[in-house]
C-alpha cells in the first residue's frame, strides 16, 4: 500500500513538472526565446573561433572570425573578434594587409582595451617589414599615449631594435636602457639586457659588453639567451687576447647551459679556447669528445682541424700527419661527389 501511494506522488510530481514547463513556454515571448537560444549560438560560435585561435591555426580561426562578425554584427565581442582577425594575418605573415587592418582597427576603435596592443602589433608589423623610421615612430606614440600601458618595456626595447637595425647605436642604447629601467613590466628582459651587450660589443666597448652579458646569466638564468651570452661574453675576452678568461667563462658556463645546442657551441669553444692558451693536450681531448659527442655537428671540420694541429704543437708529427691527410681524403672526395 505505502509503495502504491509513493508510485502515485512521484507520477503527480513528474506531471506537475512538465505543467510548469509548458506554462513557461506559454508565457515566455517567443522573440525572448530566441534571443536566448541565439545568445547561446553566439557564445559556441565564440568558443570555437577563439579555440582555433589558441591552438594558432590562425587560417581556419581567420575565416570563423570574419564569419562571426557577419553573424552578430552588435554583439558586445566585435572589438575583440576584430582584433583577433588582424592577429590572424599577422601571425601568417601577412604582414601588409595585417599592417592595413591594424590602421583601421585604431581608427575605429580609439579607446578600446585592445587598440595599446593594436598600436604596439603595428609597430611590430612595421618593423618587419623594415621600415625603421615608421616603426620608431609607431612605437614612441604608444610611449607617449600609454604611459603606464604593460607594453611599455617591450615597446622601448622595439624602438631600440629599430635604431639598432639603422646602425643609430647610440639611440639604440639610449631605448635598451629605458627598456632595462622598465624590467617589472618588461617581457623581454632577457632580450633587452643581450642587446645592450650586443651594442656595446659592436662598439668594441668590451667591458661593457660583458658586464650586461653577466646580466643576462644572472638576472634572467631560465632564459634561452644565457648560452648565446655565455659564448659572447668569450668572445669580447678573446678579442682582447684575455682566452684564459674566456676559458674560464665558458666553463663555468657549461654547468648552468641548459639547452643541448648551446651545449654544443660551448663545448666546441671550450676546444678552441683550451688551443688559445697553448694547453694542446686539454685541447686535443676536447676536440675529441666533441667528435664523439656531436658527429653530425657542422663544425665536425673546424673540430678535426682543431685536433690534428693539437695533435701537431704536441709532436705527434705521425698522427698529426695522419689526421691532415684523412681531412684532405674527406674534402677530395665531397669535392669528386659535387661534381
Amino acid at each position: 500500500m505505502c509503495l502504491f501511494i509513493k508510485a502515485i506522488s512521484e507520477t503527480r510530481i513528474k506531471y506537475l513538472f512538465l505543467i510548469l514547463i509548458l506554462c513557461y513556454t506559454v508565457a515566455v515571448p517567443q522573440n525572448v526565446l530566441q534571443q536566448h537560444r541565439g545568445g547561446m549560438q553566439e557564445e559556441q560560435d565564440y568558443v570555437v573561433a577563439t579555440g582555433l585561435f589558441r591552438d594558432s591555426l590562425f587560417a581556419f580561426a581567420q575565416m570563423e572570425f570574419e564569419q562571426f562578425i557577419k553573424r552578430y554584427p552588435t554583439s558586445h565581442r566585435i572589438p575583440e573578434i576584430a582584433f583577433l582577425k588582424v592577429e590572424c594575418l599577422y601571425f601568417q605573415g601577412q604582414y601588409e594587409k595585417a599592417l592595413v587592418d591594424y590602421e583601421h582597427y585604431i581608427r575605429n576603435y580609439p579607446k578600446n582595451t585592445y587598440t595599446p596592443k593594436a598600436l604596439f602589433r603595428k609597430g611590430e608589423t612595421l618593423l618587419r617589414l623594415k621600415r625603421y623610421n615608421a616603426a620608431v615612430e609607431t612605437f614612441k606614440s604608444i610611449l607617449e599615449k600609454y604611459p603606464e600601458s604593460e607594453y611599455i618595456g617591450e615597446t622601448a626595447y622595439w624602438i631600440g631594435e629599430s635604431y639598432f637595425a639603422s646602425r643609430d647605436y647610440n639611440n639604440a642604447l639610449k631605448y635598451y636602457q629605458f627598456s632595462y629601467e622598465q624590467r617589472y613590466k618588461n617581457r623581454v628582459l632577457d632580450y633587452t639586457l643581450y642587446s645592450i651587450g650586443w651594442t656595446y660589443q659592436t662598439l668594441a666597448q668590451y667591458s661593457q659588453a660583458i658586464s650586461w652579458y653577466d646580466s643576462v646569466i644572472v638576472l634572467t638564468p631560465s632564459s634561452i639567451l644565457v648560452g648565446k651570452a655565455c659564448i659572447q661574453k668569450a668572445e669580447c675576452f678573446a678579442l682582447q687576447k684575455k682566452y684564459s678568461d674566456a676559458l674560464n667563462g665558458l666553463i663555468q658556463c657549461r654547468e648552468v647551459v641548459a639547452r643541448a645546442e648551446d651545449k654544443e657551441v660551448l663545448d666546441f669553444y671550450i676546444a678552441e679556447y683550451f688551443y688559445q692558451t697553448e694547453k694542446y693536450t686539454d685541447a686535443q681531448k676536447h676536440y675529441e669528445q666533441f667528435l664523439s659527442n656531436y658527429p653530425n655537428s657542422r663544425r665536425i671540420a673546424l673540430a678535426e682541424y682543431g685536433r690534428a694541429w693539437s695533435l701537431l704543437k704536441q709532436n705527434y708529427l705521425t698522427e698529426a700527419a695522419n689526421q691532415f691527410k684523412s681531412i684532405a681524403d674527406e674534402k677530395g672526395e665531397l669535392s669528386s661527389a659535387s661534381l
